[in-house]
């Protein structure tokens, strides 16, 4: 990201509503780093470490929400197409 997305409030709320710890920081991947080439990481392997802020925990707004459809297709009107 850059300065650009920073400015951009729509990502803003969409980063901050799906990432709970907000907009991460180069030191917080170094962290991860540090320890996993640390002593107390020794015993890990082939392991994916995913450093998203809690991003992989919620999904994005809309995502993985059930479908209104019935089973032909019809979807509820919404109350100004009433």
């Amino acid at each position: 990201m850059n300065k650009e997305h920073f400015a951009d409030h729509e990502l803003e709320t969409f980063v901050r509503t799906t990432h709970p710890f907000g907009f991460g920081r180069p030191e917080d991947v170094a962290d991860t780093v540090e320890f996993l080439v640390s002593d107390r990481a020794c015993w890990i392997t082939v392991q994916e470490i995913v450093v998203v802020g809690g991003g992989s925990v919620f999904p994005p707004p809309g995502v993985g929400e059930p479908d209104p459809a019935d089973s032909k297709g019809n979807r509820p009107l919404a109350p100004e197409q009433l």
